[in-house]
């Protein structure tokens, strides 16, 4: 489940739960999952990151999309 948030006209998304097999994921074994969008200079910027706890990033995307 993400949680969405805007703030100075960044949307911001987080995930704050994950299942395996209809179980929860614990919140110390859990991914730190984050995307970002802003628009700016008529096109939409996107910042993905992923840190999973104990290794460290494991993903990183950056890109944009013109309107």
């Amino acid at each position: 489940m993400f949680e969405l948030s805007e703030e100075k006209e960044k949307l911001t998304m987080h995930l704050r739960r994950l299942y395996f097999f209809g179980l929860s994921c614990p919140g110390w074994l859990m991914p730190r999952l984050v995307a970002e969008e802003t628009g700016r200079d008529g096109c939409l910027h996107f910042l993905v990151r992923a840190d999973v706890p104990g290794v460290g990033l494991v993903a990183r995307y950056q890109g944009y999309l013109t309107m």
